[in-house]
């Protein structure tokens, strides 16, 4: 069988059990269930060849059989897919590749100061401009080469005090932070402005 085809028919498989999942969230139970389930040395294969399952501490784990359904690692499978695998908690919810933008975070203007910050986690994906509204320092963004930033920012009264007119730059226009950039900021305070 094609190698594409498995992969294709896989990750459909995930979606399909991930929506079929999610639209029965409101019945689903919370609690804990003694289960008796069948081991059947059931082995998985991903374009043709056989994958060893392991959990994050690489201890084998192995699917099972409980009432007629055979139920997968999920962690392992779609690792070996190829896609990154996270654990929301506070919304008991999984994430297979690139997690959505917080819908919680949608709002046009965002200030940070020093640290990391997650697009479509800590703000929201977009189209930004970048102002310097404290201090001095660095911006950059890991997308650099697609759009993103790197670039000394700072206030005008922070240009006077190193007696320099034009060292910091106050102001980035259409910056682009796509889900999953990471924005790092150092010695700066800035204001990010969702550009319409």
């Amino acid at each position: 069988m094609n190698k594409d085809k498995i992969k294709g028919f896989l990750s459909g498989m995930i979606v399909t059990t991930l929506v079929l999942g999610l639209s029965l969230t409101s019945f689903a139970e919370t609690g804990t269930k003694n289960l008796s389930v069948g081991y059947s040395n059931i082995k998985i294969y991903i374009n043709e060849k056989l994958t060893a399952m392991k959990d994050p501490k690489g201890n084998t784990v192995e699917p099972f059989i409980y009432n007629g359904t055979t139920y997968v690692p999920l962690r392992a499978v779609s690792e070996a897919l190829g896609q990154e695998v996270s654990w929301n908690n506070s919304t008991k919810s999984i994430y297979i590749g690139t997690q959505p933008a917080d819908i919680s975070n949608s709002k046009e203007e965002y200030e940070f100061a020093n640290g990391n910050y997650t697009s479509g986690i800590d703000f929201s994906a977009g189209t930004y401009t970048i102002t310097a509204i404290k201090g001095g320092g660095n911006v950059s963004s890991s997308n650099l080469l697609s759009g993103g930033i790197n670039a000394i920012m700072g206030t005008p009264d922070k240009n006077s005090e190193i007696g320099l007119d034009n060292f910091y730059k106050q102001e980035y226009k259409n910056i682009s932070l796509p889900s999953g950039t990471i924005l790092k900021i150092d010695g700066v305070t800035i204001k990010l402005t969702k550009v319409k």
